[in-house]
């Protein structure tokens, strides 16, 4: 019942991290649900939910909240679980980087 429970909050706090960054444009607030979408996918030992939310997480705070060491923090994290998963490449590329920021500054906030 417990891991039952647990997948359900992780789940809805990344979809309502995904509708505020996405939709709403707030990348603090949504950072803040993928912080409790993290906690839950830790709390189930799920490495997979770990590194998209940690990349996500890591792509927030060093595109829109300029926190560098919060960024590097959550990248460090993504890699490690990218190497338990035998995952080669995560998806945090400059490239990607300057498309998403691209796209939030032109959109707006």
């Amino acid at each position: 019942m417990f891991d039952e429970e647990t997948l359900y909050y992780a789940r809805v706090y990344q979809t309502l991290g995904d509708i505020i960054f996405y939709d709403l444009k707030d990348p603090h607030d949504a950072a803040g649900y993928y912080h409790l979408a993290l906690a839950a996918a830790m709390d189930l030992g799920n490495k997979r939910s770990q590194l998209q939310l940690c990349t996500r997480l890591a792509t927030i705070y060093h595109n829109f909240l300029t926190d560098r060491e919060l960024s590097l923090f959550f990248y460090q994290k993504a890699r490690a679980c990218a190497a338990e998963l035998n995952v080669r490449r995560i998806n945090i590329s400059r490239d990607q980087q300057l498309s998403s920021a691209s796209q939030y500054k032109a959109n707006g906030p």
